[in-house]
């Protein structure tokens, strides 16, 4: 159940449109895929989804995890072992997924820094763009026929309020209790 909740919270933790415009950008007859890495404190998880659509009607249908110990936080020198590290998932997620331009317009790929990331970025502010604007090149550069990356690239820090935010709306959206008694919810990152 948790982890279900943490796919819903990755999902709609990408973008400030919509969810439902989120799926836009990702065309077929009857699914919607999503591919999200959580850039951690203590490594990186990749989150892909597949959704079956039907008007405004969204159903979770396929969920695979995927996870890397390479921290972003522990790694502000080193920005090329943080994109291996990233780049290990989203081949891994390619393989396993078979993948490919033709298979869908393009799946969109975004990576969101949590608390870890952003510590980083208060301590050492010159060193976290650097490694942030490093992989989000490297990662468009050698990624995006297969993902559809952001121009202003697809790592970015995620701020803690929306972070939490959705992470309960993705808790109850689980839960079916969005427009009734909603649950509460609390979250102990490794931050």
């Amino acid at each position: 159940f948790l982890k279900l909740i943490l796919c819903l919270y990755c999902l709609l933790s990408v973008t400030n449109a919509s969810w439902l415009d989120f799926f836009r950008s990702c065309k077929s007859k009857d699914h919607e895929e999503v591919l999200i890495l959580d850039a951690g404190s203590t490594g990186v998880r990749a989150n892909y989804y597949k959704f079956l659509t039907k008007g405004d009607k969204i159903k979770l249908e396929e969920t695979s995890d995927y996870s890397s110990d390479v921290s972003i936080a522990n790694n502000l020198n080193h920005p090329s072992v943080v994109y291996e590290g990233i780049a290990k998932l989203l081949n891994e997620v390619i393989e396993a997924k078979n993948l490919s331009k033709e298979r869908c317009e393009k799946t969109p790929l975004r990576i969101r820094g949590t608390a870890g990331l952003r510590i980083s970025l208060e301590n050492f502010p010159l060193r976290t763009r650097y490694l942030i604007t490093y992989v989000n090149v490297r990662i468009w550069w050698n990624f995006r026929s297969y993902f559809d990356i952001p121009f202003s690239g697809a790592l970015h820090i995620l701020p803690g309020k929306k972070e939490a935010y959705y992470a309960w709306l993705g808790m109850n959206f689980l839960l079916h209790s969005l427009h009734q008694d909603s649950a509460g919810l609390v979250e102990m990152g490794g931050g």
